[in-house]
């Protein structure tokens, strides 16, 4: 699956709303992953999918 890295996680959650407001699937909503990074994931127009994800900041 390719993935797309964004500087913040606001940049991920605008990402898929756009991606999903033009007609993709989102296949998960963005959320924050145990791992450290602010995840989501969108299908593509060729039946894969693509994760778009940002670190997530220290804490």
């Amino acid at each position: 699956m390719p993935c797309r890295e964004f500087d913040t996680p606001a940049g991920v959650d605008a990402k898929y709303a756009e991606l999903v407001e033009a007609g993709h699937r989102g296949i998960a909503e963005p959320f924050d992953a145990f791992w450290g990074m602010h995840h989501t994931t969108v299908a593509d127009p060729d039946s894969g999918s693509v994760g778009l994800y940002a670190v997530l900041p220290a804490s």
